[in-house]
Order: C-alpha cells, then sequence, then structure tokens
C-alpha cells in the first residue's frame, strides 16, 4: 500500500531538521552505540540494498 502524499508532509521534509542528544545524555545517561558518520554509512548500505539508491 502506498501511503498518500499530503502538502504538509512534503512540508515536513523540505525543511532543515536538526536534533540534539544533549538532553537524553544529561538526564537520562544516552550514549549513542554509533557514532553519525557510521550510522550514515550503515543507513546509506540499507538504502541501497532496499533498492532505494
Amino acid at each position: 500500500i502506498t501511503p498518500p502524499i499530503f502538502p504538509r508532509r512534503v512540508d515536513w521534509f523540505r525543511q532543515n531538521r536538526a536534533f540534539r542528544i544533549e538532553k537524553a545524555k544529561r538526564e537520562l545517561g544516552y550514549q549513542p552505540r554509533i557514532d553519525l558518520d557510521e550510522g550514515l554509512k550503515r543507513t546509506a548500505e540499507w538504502y541501497k540494498q532496499e533498492g532505494y539508491l
């Protein structure tokens, strides 16, 4: 099933989104297991494997 495309959904993806984890680190003691570079690499590899790239 292909989800419908609504203007507000497209707008959400067009905006610059940056998320920070400082609060989770400070309040929850969160420490990421994978750094940003490795995470981006794995994400790109997954997209390729799934045929999205």
